[in-house]
């Protein structure tokens, strides 16, 4: 936030000298400057309108993890009120004297002192994973401002000429066998789902097919444990603003974390020392990544046999697979072995594993040539040409 504010100064002084030196030049140089053609003009506040624009995106993820935060510190006040207003009535109609009062306030102390170690331990694992603020928001949070971006976006396709694009919705879903096959199944796999939006809307990087990770990110935590990454949670993502396959399993290791203090406290060191393995950093990709998905999987291990894991990993492919923003996106091959790793893992045997990728069509048409073997065997299902429809369709 701070940079990019300091970049919308730096914009707006440069174009308040734009504006000095126009008005300070002679009337002829003034009329020469007028009949330049539009590009050599035009380029400081197309740039400060983008700036502002980012900060606004900033500011509103700020506020909804806010106002998230505020709800959840609500609900709990209103849930301690009706315990309380329980207990009162309670005492009034069997006349429980003083000691049932006592063993109350001391249950909440005992609460209160298990949240409190909950949030000193996150704090640490936090710390060991050099993870900032913005990359632990909560899902509910992150869930909730790409729903409201796909909203925006796709919302006013119903006006153009060549039909009317239909929206994701639970139906399309329920309606594709493979998927419905993929959230049924009993065993641990991997699903892909990639396309195209409408037609005329090709040129945008927002993919209608990520309603379908907000919705397995909202109905699958009913049934188990979610960890999502969204990858994309704007209009566009910068070069600056790409995330790496080591961001994304430190995030879902901290979304472990979060959902299973009790079972990962006793790994701390376990964490900190595989943090610390130069295998992490390590100049073979695949080398790195198979260290990054094992420290996963051991610590999805220590959750309790037939639990369901859900790890959904949106527009995978935006990821920078390099320390240089510049590098060209697609190089899938990595992380999905490491993936596939994952949902074959002996150590996960006891636990349902499924892992959803969403991604655009170019860049995930070739998995299923890459990993025939796992499309055969069943790990690795894939529909990569899942296009927007219309309604004349």
């Amino acid at each position: 936030m701070q940079i990019l504010i300091v970049e919308v100064f730096d914009l707006t002084i440069k174009f308040r000298r734009e504006i000095i030196l126009y008005f300070t030049k002679h009337p002829l140089e003034r009329v020469r400057h007028a009949i330049l053609p539009s590009e050599s003009k035009t380029k400081t506040v197309p740039q400060l309108r983008i700036k502002l624009a980012e900060i606004r995106k900033e500011v509103e993820i700020v506020l909804l993890e806010k106002l998230h935060r505020a709800t959840t510190d609500l609900e709990d006040m209103n849930s301690r009120l009706k315990e309380m207003q329980l207990t009162n009535k309670d005492i009034q109609a069997t006349g429980l004297d003083t000691n049932v009062r006592v063993q109350e306030n001391q249950s909440r102390l005992r609460q209160d002192a298990n949240l409190k170690e909950k949030n000193r331990f996150l704090s640490d694992v936090k710390s060991q994973l050099h993870l900032k603020a913005a990359k632990v928001i909560p899902l509910a949070v992150v869930v909730k401002t790409v729903s409201s971006v796909l909203k925006e976006e796709f919302s006013n396709h119903g006006r153009r000429r060549r039909g009317v694009p239909q929206q994701m919705s639970p139906i399309h879903l329920e309606r594709d066998d493979t998927f419905s096959t993929w959230m049924n199944c009993e065993g641990s796999t991997m699903r892909v789902l990639a396309g195209s939006n409408f037609v005329d809307d090709t040129s945008i990087p927002l993919k209608w097919l990520s309603y379908a990770s907000v919705w397995t990110a909202e109905n699958m935590r009913h049934t188990g444990h979610v960890l999502a990454a969204f990858c994309q949670t704007s209009y566009t993502v910068t070069k600056r603003n790409r995330r790496n396959f080591p961001d994304i399993i430190k995030s879902l290791i901290y979304q472990l974390a979060e959902q299973h203090p009790s079972g990962l406290r006793s790994q701390r060191e376990e964490i900190a020392e595989a943090l610390n393995s130069p295998l992490w950093t390590h100049v073979d990709q695949n080398v790195a990544f198979e260290e990054m998905t094992k420290t996963l999987c051991d610590l999805m291990a220590c959750f309790a046999e037939g639990s369901q894991m859900t790890l959904i990993l949106d527009r995978l492919d935006q990821c920078c697979w390099s320390s240089n923003p510049d590098c060209k996106v697609g190089a899938l091959d990595a992380p999905i072995s490491s993936l596939l790793d994952v949902v074959r893992s002996g150590r996960l045997l006891r636990l349902r594993v499924k892992i959803l990728l969403v991604m655009d069509h170019n860049p995930a048409k070739h998995i299923p040539s890459m990993f025939e073997w796992a499309v055969v065997e069943g790990w690795l299902p894939c529909k990569v040409n899942w296009d927007q429809p219309t309604c004349e369709d």
